[in-house]
């Protein structure tokens, strides 16, 4: 799977979070990060994650990132998510390609 940043750019990327192909419950998130090769995007204090009111329903996530402070390329990601009953994390599915553009 890969996924486009466009740099100051209002594109998003649009993930749903699916155990068993059924959209899970994200209201019990506490915190979103990112890893885009060597760079972290957090939730924590930005406005890179929406998973509150998407406009898409229960179990997806918004990341709107344009704005981050990226380098062009192509890059390993992994998104990890946060709740009270896992404070360190989980990663979320298998790792996947975020391409940045400057356009």
């Amino acid at each position: 799977m890969s996924e486009y940043i466009y740099l100051n750019r209002d594109n998003q990327i649009i993930l749903e979070l699916r155990t068993n192909s059924v959209l899970q419950d994200l209201s019990g998130l506490t915190r979103a990060q990112l890893l885009i090769g060597t760079t972290t995007l957090e939730s924590s204090g930005t406005s890179y994650f929406d998973w509150t009111d998407t406009g898409y329903g229960t179990g997806t996530i918004v990341i709107d990132a344009g704005s981050a402070s990226l380098t062009q390329g192509y890059y390993n990601s992994w998104l990890i998510i946060y709740d009270n009953t896992n404070p360190n994390g989980i990663v979320w599915g298998d790792n996947f390609t975020v391409i940045v553009e400057d356009i």
